[in-house]
């Protein structure tokens, strides 16, 4: 009997250090160690971590649980027109910055504040006046996010 109960201790112990592995990676690496990979979402023991693109990190759901990626747009265009914005830098981050369009900009009417991702080495400083040249797309999302194509410094404090 008691060889019995030291293996089922050891099963159930295996199984929880398993679900402790398992919240573990999830919070470190955003997913589960046992997973599958189906499409965007790793199904785990317990969780689930799903990806989308509007989030930076992928979301977790428990077992059952309902899940949704969604992407909206503002306002989308067919042509291939440029559109220009005038913006003053407000936040700088390693990777983009957040910029506040002009008082007199029509995007001000979306957001009062656009995410901006860039992948060159310049340097931008917070107050700098940009204009950004970008597809026509304004994202949903607060800071509010559009597709640049160039950015160019008006002015430099």
């Amino acid at each position: 009997m008691k060889k019995l109960l030291k293996i089922i201790l050891g099963i159930v112990g295996i199984i929880l250090l398993f679900f402790v592995i398992d919240l573990i990676c999830i919070f470190t690496i955003n997913r589960p160690l046992l997973a599958i990979k189906k499409d965007n979402v790793y199904k785990g023991l317990l969780y689930d971590t799903y990806i989308c693109s509007e989030y930076t990190v992928p979301q977790i759901k428990t077992k059952g649980s309902k899940y949704t990626c969604v992407t909206m747009k503002f306002k989308e265009e067919e042509s291939n027109e440029e559109h220009f914005l005038t913006a003053k830098v407000v936040e700088v981050h390693d990777g983009y910055i957040i910029v506040e369009p002009s008082e007199d900009e029509e995007e001000r009417k979306s957001s009062d504040k656009f995410y901006i991702d860039y992948k060159s080495n310049i340097n931008y400083k917070k107050g700098q006046i940009l204009t950004i040249t970008y597809s026509g797309i304004i994202h949903e999302s607060y800071p509010a996010q559009i597709d640049v194509t160039n950015i160019s410094i008006v002015e430099s404090n």
